[in-house]
């Protein structure tokens, strides 16, 4: 008989995940104007009405936006190949997506190196051109100095392993392995939650679509669809094969191309109906298009009163 014990499910973890902790931001750009919010409040009699300003709202803003939207890119694949951890701003990332990770931040700090330096030599004549846009809400004391605009960008990542206990039960006993045991638990049931909630997103969205007979269908819905479903293996750490299966239905039943889901309409209630079953079977909610004036279609319907 083989005595020796299964690895624990704290070991996989350990192997499968790192912890990413990202800082991707640039903080100038909005400011909360006191005397126009003064100006709100005593015009409504009220001072629970509040508004932001755009310090570089049209043309004077197109190296700015540059800026951001560079960081938003990079920051929306963070989200969508790590998974929710347990501690704010950690998320969880499958080792096997390491390499690639890395890779894709090394090449956007290149990229948001080169935006923030084209947004700071084009600086001098954005502030020419913004109290004309801004007209009595311009402030120049709203506008850092030039050689501060660095102070404002974030874009830092730092990358830690899961913890182990064994290292640390010598110096401060074994209490530490049950909590050790509980973040990874709770790491665990975090990342697989938000995989399970993205899916059923994906899918009610597919739903809502589909089910409605003027829901335009767009190359993204699909394709966002398929690319999560790709990286379920990778996200599936616990090897649950349920979840396998889910990722192998969803292939099978609902990426259809989306020229098809336009202009056919037997498909696109067969894949709306696919999609609502997959769905009422991940114990979801699922809930459809209705048309408003009966109420009276079932869940996936394409067969409309003629008055929606």
């Amino acid at each position: 008989m083989n005595d020796e014990q299964p690895a624990t499910p704290q070991v996989v973890l350990q192997e499968k995940l790192i912890a990413v902790r990202l800082n991707c931001s640039y903080s100038f750009g909005r400011v909360t104007d006191r005397k126009i919010n003064a100006e709100i409040a005593a015009d409504k009699g009220t001072d629970a009405v509040t508004a932001r300003k755009v310090l570089f709202p049209k043309e004077s803003g197109k190296y700015l936006r540059a800026l951001t939207a560079t960081l938003a890119t990079f920051y929306a694949y963070h989200k969508k190949v790590t998974m929710e951890g347990i501690n704010d701003g950690e998320r969880l990332l499958p080792v096997v997506f390491y390499p690639d990770y890395m890779h894709e931040f090394g090449a956007y700090e290149v990229l948001v190196k080169e935006s923030f330096e084209e947004f700071k030599a084009n600086y001098q004549n954005s502030l020419l051109q913004a109290p004309n846009e801004l007209k009595g809400a311009y402030n120049a004391n709203d506008y850092p100095r030039e050689e501060d605009l660095h102070r404002h960008l974030n874009f830092h990542l730092r990358t830690l392993p899961l913890p182990v206990a064994t290292p640390l039960l010598t110096a401060v006993g074994s209490s530490i392995q049950s909590d050790v045991d509980g973040y990874l638990n709770d790491a665990m049931k975090s990342a697989l939650t938000d995989v399970n909630c993205r899916v059923k997103d994906a899918l009610q969205r597919m739903v809502d679509v589909l089910s409605n007979p003027k829901g335009r269908v767009h190359d993204t819905m699909v394709e966002s669809l398929a690319e999560l479903v790709s990286f379920i293996p990778s996200f599936n750490i616990t090897a649950d094969d349920s979840l396998n299966l889910l990722a192998e239905e969803v292939k099978t039943r609902l990426l259809v191309p989306t020229e098809v889901l336009r202009t056919d309409v037997v498909a696109r209630q067969a894949t709306a109906d696919a999609a609502f079953d997959i769905l009422r079977r991940m114990g979801a909610k699922a809930t459809a298009f209705t048309c408003p004036s009966t109420f009276s279609l079932r869940a996936t319907s394409l067969t409309t009163c003629g008055k929606c």
